[in-house]
């Protein structure tokens, strides 16, 4: 997991070996880390760039809450707010 803050929003991103693809581990960590940087980085929306023939990277965008906000090329663009936890 990558975390690239600016201000009060992220861009993440992720690597998942591939012996322990379609586990779910990418969709959990991801939901996981974006709690922590929401509480404790105090980060309000996360942004997920993925190409767009990477379809496991677009269903766990999807799982994790992210919307489709645009294609840029062969980049899709997600967005996510994330839940401030005082």
């Amino acid at each position: 997991m990558e975390l690239r803050p600016d201000g009060e929003t992220t861009e993440v991103s992720y690597m998942v070996a591939p012996e322990v693809r379609g586990s779910g581990l990418a969709g959990g960590a991801l939901n996981a880390f974006l709690g922590w940087a929401s509480s404790t980085v105090q980060l309000r929306r996360a942004i997920l760039i993925c190409d767009a023939e990477n379809t496991a990277s677009q269903r766990v965008a999807e799982k994790c809450g992210f919307d489709f906000i645009r294609q840029d090329g062969d980049d899709r663009r997600y967005e996510r707010s994330l839940n401030h936890h005082s």
